[in-house]
């Protein structure tokens, strides 16, 4: 909608949609910032505010991503107090926060995105999206042949199933795409900075991850001591 002043009253809304919200709420507040982030500082930092409070792993990739690089100084070291808070409250370094807060980019804990063609009277045809050897992502279908796209549906198939499939496949890739892009940037940085990570930070959270593990273990780590 039109942008709005932020007055008591809007700080209301704002601080109910961050008790209430949950990730939902990223792509309308992105897309504001994104927008009014020029001629509407306060209210795209109203915006920043209630995305940290709703806490949630896309939320806060978000605004590390913000934190890291945006357009306006302002805004960029908006993100960064607010992300000291939440990591604060948690008990947990910024940094920390980052790092356990990853999101699966749309996949899973498990890695890997079943996509169903439901059909009356005959079995399902079932897909699956998850990372190759080359940390890409790789379309399957049951018989394990490597697909480009998903196929059309076949007679008897319900199109709803085929449908909801195809926009399941698209949202993956385009959130495996910027979890890739935020994560190496990310990873660069802490390279720069020679940053160090605990060994049960690396084991128990990176390692495992269904995305970032796999970058992890095509890196050389060094034992800082």
């Amino acid at each position: 909608g039109r942008p709005l002043g932020v007055g008591t009253a809007h700080r209301g809304l704002l601080a109910l949609a961050a008790a209430l919200g949950d990730g939902s709420l990223l792509e309308p507040a992105r897309t504001y910032i994104t927008t009014h982030y020029g001629w509407r500082a306060a209210q795209s930092k109203a915006m920043v505010t209630m995305l940290a409070h709703v806490g949630v792993p896309e939320t806060l990739q978000y605004l590390i991503q913000v934190a890291m690089r945006f357009r306006t100084r302002g805004i960029q070291k908006h993100a960064r107090v607010e992300l000291d808070g939440v990591a604060s409250r948690r008990g947990w370094t910024t940094e920390e926060l980052a790092d356990r807060t990853l999101d699966d980019g749309g996949l899973g804990p498990s890695g890997r995105l079943t996509l169903t063609y439901t059909a009356e009277g005959a079995p399902s045809r079932t897909f699956t999206l998850a990372l190759g050897s080359s940390v890409a992502l790789v379309l399957q279908d049951g018989d394990g042949k490597v697909l480009r796209g998903l196929p059309r549906a076949r007679v008897g198939e319900d199109e709803d199933s085929v449908k909801a499939a195809k926009k399941a496949l698209s949202a993956a890739r385009r959130s495996t795409k910027a979890f890739f892009k935020a994560q190496l940037d990310r990873l660069q940085v802490a390279m720069v900075s020679q940053r160090t990570w605990s060994a049960e930070l690396f084991t128990e959270v990176l390692l495992p991850h269904p995305l970032l593990g796999p970058i992890c273990q095509r890196l050389v780590w060094v034992d800082a001591d």
